[in-house]
């Protein structure tokens, strides 16, 4: 209320004293350090939201490479088992292989 009084006196005092043209000088000297302060934020705003783009970008990236790690276990996983039921049931298993070989190697050496 009292705030809003000032400003009704100063505005009438301003038309009475020097008419329109006074009262523009004085709005605009009187918004000039608002203007600078509106400038400082949209500086800082457009700073803080280039941040957080690089941030989201580089989130997204760390989780597209997760991802992508997990996926690709998951395919060794499902080669893996395709393999193992690719094999025949009346194969030995390698270290079975590995005895037969080596057993094999020494009867042919004596």
């Amino acid at each position: 209320m009292l705030w809003g009084s000032l400003q009704m006196i100063l505005v009438v005092v301003l038309l009475l004293a020097g008419g329109l043209e006074s009262l523009r000088t004085v709005s605009i000297i009187a918004a000039f350090p608002f203007m600078l302060l509106m400038i400082l934020l949209a500086v800082s705003l457009y700073r803080d939201l280039s941040q957080e783009i690089a941030t989201r970008d580089e989130k997204a990236r760390l989780l597209e490479q997760r991802i992508e790690r997990l996926l690709l276990r998951e395919s060794e996983r499902e080669k893996a088992e395709k393999a193992e039921a690719e094999v025949h049931p009346t194969v030995p298993e390698d270290s079975e292989a590995a005895a037969l070989d080596n057993s094999e190697g020494d009867s042919v050496n004596d």
